[in-house]
């Protein structure tokens, strides 16, 4: 199978930004079988749609994403500036019978959800 890129739908909104140390970064990420769907969420603070690839290939469904982090705070004679770059991949091998044609996802407020459709014969 050929990889299958799938559009994530974004209400606009920016996530709250936090500074990490570099290469601390690994979403929490939650599968759950329901309703004949396979429902996959991901937390993915600080992140915005733009950052994210979400695909689907002969081993399951992949979310990798970039995170750029920066913070500048200024005082009176003092300046502090941070810098952080992480990034991260995840593959969810999917069960038999996943329907990679019907995948729908979603991303608001830094939780990315992608639902498919486990009814295909």
């Amino acid at each position: 199978m050929a990889e299958k890129e799938i559009a994530i739908r974004s209400e606009g909104k920016k996530p709250e930004r936090g500074m990490q140390r570099r290469g601390s970064f690994s979403p929490d990420i939650e599968v759950t079988k329901r309703d004949g769907n396979l429902f996959v969420r991901a937390d993915l603070p600080g992140l915005e749609a733009k950052d994210l690839h979400v695909h689907v290939d002969d081993e399951g469904l992949v979310i990798s994403g970039e995170r750029k982090l920066e913070h500048d705070e200024k005082g009176e004679g003092w300046q502090v500036s941070g810098r952080s770059y992480s990034s991260f991949q995840h593959r969810i091998p999917l069960p038999k019978g996943a329907d990679t044609g019907s995948c729908d996802a979603s991303f608001d407020d830094g939780v990315l959800e992608v639902k498919i459709d486990l009814t295909k014969n």
